[in-house]
């Protein structure tokens, strides 16, 4: 299973978008697949970025304490992130390196 912020769809589309390796008909087309494909989609309700760590986005902490709240690894590309978190909240994020 597959659990994310609801937000997770629109941060895929902007990224594909702004990256310009997709046109605008094939990022609808991503979108739609996105919308079909089973995932378990979360609020961003009770998230609060100043209590994950310094300098860490609202958007960041919500994939972070999603993490927490499953009881699951949160991987990510994002050095920075895993350098800035605090506990418990650390020990949640594992860098794509350590797969």
């Amino acid at each position: 299973e597959i659990a994310a912020p609801e937000l997770i769809a629109f941060e895929v589309l902007n990224a594909l978008l702004y990256k310009g390796l997709f046109t605008e008909e094939e990022t609808a087309q991503i979108h739609e697949a996105l919308e079909a494909y089973s995932s378990s989609l979360y609020p961003l309700r009770g998230t609060r970025e100043e209590d994950v760590g310094d300098g860490i986005t609202i958007y960041d902490a919500s994939y972070v304490v999603l993490a927490v709240v499953k009881g699951t690894p949160l991987y990510t590309a994002d050095e920075k992130l895993t350098r800035k978190l605090r506990e418990p909240y650390s020990r949640y994020v594992r860098g794509l390196r350590e797969i």
